[in-house]
Order: structure tokens, then C-alpha cells, then sequence
């Protein structure tokens, strides 16, 4: 066993991305899926509020979060979440 975590050791220290993990740091993680089809309008201004208020209550808790959002099936007419 001993040898197992040298070498894995060994491995992280010459490919460190090899192995993906989530931060030790990080105490939840918060998974959002969002689209930016503007069904029923205001997509953007929704997508801040959610964030803000996750965000918000995260701090008053003391919590340490990640947020990670995942662009759902994009309309080819619409622009990436990320740019607007």
C-alpha cells in the first residue's frame, strides 16, 4: 500500500491535472444548468438574481461554495451564457 501512494504521489507531482478533485477547500458545490433561450423573458437578469441570492446566503452561513454552471443545449441563434 505503502508504495501505491508513493507512486501515486509521484504522479500527481509530474501531471498534477491528471487526477481531477474537488477542492479540499471548497465545502459544497452548487450545480446549476441554465439556457439562454430567453423563455419567458429576462434570462440574464434571472440567472444574476439566483446567483446573488446563492451566493448571499452561502456568505451569511459562512459556507465556502463553488458555483459551476452548465450551458443546456444551446440555441444555435443565441449567444453563449458566457457572453452576455
Amino acid at each position: 500500500l505503502q508504495r501505491e501512494v508513493v507512486g501515486l504521489e509521484r504522479s500527481l507531482r509530474s501531471h498534477p491535472a491528471s487526477l481531477i478533485a474537488p477542492k479540499p477547500e471548497v465545502y459544497l458545490s452548487v450545480i446549476l444548468q441554465a439556457r439562454n433561450d430567453d423563455y419567458q423573458g429576462g434570462m440574464v437578469g434571472r440567472l444574476n438574481n439566483m446567483l446573488s441570492t446563492i451566493t448571499a446566503h452561502a456568505a451569511a452561513a459562512g459556507l465556502l461554495i463553488e458555483i459551476i454552471l452548465v450551458e443546456w443545449n444551446p440555441p444555435p441563434n443565441k449567444p453563449p451564457i458566457a457572453s452576455v
